[in-house]
């Protein structure tokens, strides 16, 4: 899949608006875990302290990824403000999106401390927990968000996301929905239809978001990598081209435009064009998950495992599911590195008992039937 890389955009404050991005993955598979390339719904303006100049300066810096000088104008904020909550909120998406955790988290609570109803800085810490890949207590402070503030875009969108990411995608499209029903000219949502529409195959409906998203995005380029996404699933090359162009136009050097154009290319049959393009994403973005994944997929087709076991590895902090453990463990059986298989395929199995019978029709572990360890894990079957 294409990745618009799944929750993160804080945009520019505007007379009083101010677009909160937050993390995500995503996709992840939605593997969109890419922090600096995902959207995120707009948060209406807390007070009249938004106006401050230097804080719409900021606004703008992170708009355009410029983390280092963003965050050092926040700072400057905070000292002649403190406690100005728009900008320790900000500073914390500032962490999260450059993979300081725990500093996020610490600026978010010293927000909850001071206002224990700022539902956005609940929004930010759920980012947090899904950046350290702990969607369950992302789910717990998007609720509580909610709870705040029962009809906020973001906590619907943010729902969305998790339980896109779990393949619950019905689920999914109600909370996408139920943000659309609050703002109609969500482009965050609407992105977040059309790639839930995508994964359920109703290709009218996808390409349908993907528009809307585009029509509503103010000039973003992330709506038009879905777009993208969605014209590369309908063997629309042409037209997935001239969107990643447009992308390119206003994001250049971006990761994710440049890790869309591989998809794009990999689609077309060209696999080596596809791993120029990841191998330069992860040259703009040495995290960017997605990348890594798409170049173990092909190295794994190739027949080239360790360096598919490379590729994984370089992302196995942010993917802490059974189903990665396993995939690991098979490469590494099929490479010939036997105890390394074992422990990775013994964590997969103590955290899913379906993994067993999996492993036991895999023909990946059937040269260790003989083995101590195989029956102990799997039995002969």
């Amino acid at each position: 899949m294409l990745s618009i890389g799944l929750c993160t955009r804080f945009g520019v404050l505007i007379k009083g608006l101010m677009v909160f991005m937050l993390i995500g993955t995503l996709l992840t598979g939605c593997a969109r875990n890419n922090a600096a390339n995902e959207p995120m719904p707009p948060r209406e303006n807390a007070g009249s302290r938004t106006e401050n100049p230097d804080f719409k300066k900021a606004a703008k810096l992170l708009k355009e990824r410029n983390f280092a000088e963003c965050e050092a104008v926040l700072k400057k904020v905070l000292e002649n403000e403190p406690g100005h909550e728009e900008a320790m909120i900000m500073l914390g998406e500032v962490y999260t999106r450059t993979g300081r955790l725990d500093n996020a988290m610490t600026e978010l609570e010293k927000v909850i401390k001071q206002d224990p109803r700022s539902e956005y800085a609940f929004i930010g810490a759920g980012e947090v927990e899904m950046a350290r890949g702990n969607p369950d207590g992302a789910e717990g402070y998007f609720r509580k968000a909610l709870k705040i503030k029962p009809d906020l875009e973001a906590g619907y969108y943010c729902l969305g996301k998790i339980y896109f990411q779990r393949g619950r995608l019905d689920e999914a499209m109600e909370f996408y929905n139920g943000a659309v029903k609050i703002n109609p000219e969500s482009d965050a949502a609407w992105q977040g239809i059309a790639l839930t529409a995508l994964e359920k195959g109703d290709l009218p409906l996808a390409e349908k978001a993907s528009l809307e998203a585009v029509r509503f995005s103010q000039g973003q380029e992330s709506p038009l990598i879905t777009q993208a996404e969605v014209l590369v699933r309908e063997k629309k090359f042409d037209g997935a081209e001239e969107a990643l162009k447009k992308a390119g136009e206003i994001a250049p050097g971006s990761s994710a435009v440049i890790f869309a154009m591989g998809q794009l290319a990999q689609a077309k049959g060209d696999v080596d064009g596809a791993v120029k393009f990841y191998r330069a994403a992860l040259g703009k973005d040495p995290a960017y998950a997605d990348a890594y994944r798409e170049l173990a997929v092909i190295e794994e087709g190739r027949g080239n495992f360790r360096e598919a076991v490379i590729y994984l590895k370089k992302i196995e902090d942010k993917e802490a599911g059974p189903e990665f453990k396993y995939r690991l463990a098979r490469l590494l059986a099929l490479e010939g590195e036997e105890k390394e298989a074992e422990a990775y395929l013994k964590d997969a199995v103590s955290k899913d008992e379906s993994l067993r019978a999996k492993a036991g029709n895999d023909p990946a572990f059937l040269p260790y039937r003989q083995k101590q360890w195989y029956n102990n894990l799997i039995g002969n079957r």
